[in-house]
């Protein structure tokens, strides 16, 4: 639209000035050469008058965008151009305006992007050089005559191998989220008996208990479902205290509402905004387990987003995630 505009006043100005040359040749015809000069000269003041309406609507907003877009290339992504409806140009400073916007945003979306990788990547080197630290340490003391020293040192062994091989299970399943490679297995199951298994597996002998009202099936990943809630009750243990309840509600016919809540003393303020992010842990004085991965939270968040579920914190009351479940609704 734009450029048939800027063509069109173009166009009608060579039209208009060639008309006026027209007339002034058969004007030339019929009078004396006084009269041709001063035809000239009304020529001249015409054409000088096209060329400074030419200038004004095509080649200084040509100009415009053009060190507009010449700034922008340079950095300055705030660069914008007036839009003046009335103007022959506006569709073109609209569309440039627009264009710099969503260039913008991919902009600051890489950047964003970028910044987030480097911090996992210092991160993932911390938490792979504290087990091997202690690895190493430990191996030392193999060597030792006293068998107590030996004993401390086979048990630290154990503790950081697994340390270290729960940290590579949960970075694998990091990747796969990323990569948009983590697939779905759906099987039509009872949660109360999927979280009844949990508490055997991760809370046997300890002050825990599930409660399940109404009708508490849904077509499920089970292994995924499984993580989630095993990352919610081992977390309760290790950084909120006892008694932990997993509650069950069943009662919607479309959502299950699945709750695991603790008595501890809660998130501080500073972290609830970012309790779900990669590597982040609350106090490590409320730690009881040396083998957590600082990871469990965020892959519980990207399998209740498998399942187009919503994992949140509760803003009050006792320390409790919610987890809402459709009751079959995976993402594919």
């Amino acid at each position: 639209m734009t450029g048939r505009r800027g063509r069109t006043i173009v166009v009608g100005a060579l039209l208009t000035l060639l008309a006026i040359v027209a007339a002034l040749v058969r004007y030339w015809s019929q009078h004396d050469g006084s009269l041709l000069l001063r035809s000239a000269l009304l020529v001249i003041a015409v054409a000088a008058i096209l060329d400074q309406v030419l200038l004004r609507t095509v080649t200084r907003p040509v100009a415009k965008v053009m060190l507009a877009a010449q700034r922008f290339g340079h950095g300055h992504l705030e660069e914008r151009i007036p839009v003046r409806t009335a103007s022959p140009f506006g569709d073109l400073a609209a569309s440039f305006n627009a264009m710099a916007d969503q260039l913008s945003d991919t902009l600051q979306d890489l950047h964003e992007s970028q910044t987030l990788q480097h911090r996992f990547v210092a991160d993932v080197s911390h938490e792979l050089r504290t087990p091997l630290a202690a690895m190493l340490a430990a191996n030392d003391g193999l060597d030792s005559v006293d068998g107590p020293t030996r004993d401390r040192s086979v048990e630290l062994l154990r503790e950081q191998t697994r340390r270290l091989a729960t940290l590579v299970d949960d970075l694998l399943e990091m990747s796969r989220f990323d990569a948009g490679q983590a697939g779905t297995l759906t099987e039509h199951l009872d949660l109360a008996a999927l979280a009844d298994d949990v508490l055997r597996t991760v809370a046997l002998g300890l002050d825990a208990r599930v409660t399940a009202i109404g009708d508490t099936t849904a077509d499920v990943d089970v292994r995924r479902i499984h993580t989630v809630l095993r990352n919610l009750v081992t977390n309760a243990f290790e950084h909120g205290e006892p008694p932990v309840d997993v509650i069950i509600d069943g009662r919607d016919p479309d959502t299950l509402i699945m709750t695991v809540a603790d008595d501890g003393p809660g998130v501080p303020d500073p972290l609830r905004a970012a309790i779900f992010d990669r590597f982040v842990r609350a106090d490590a004085a409320r730690t009881t387990s040396r083998t957590h991965s600082g990871l469990g939270l965020a892959i519980a968040l990207e399998n209740a987003r498998l399942h187009g579920a919503t994992l949140t914190l509760a803003a009050s009351g006792r320390t409790a995630f919610t987890l809402e479940l459709p009751r079959s609704n995976l993402v594919p």
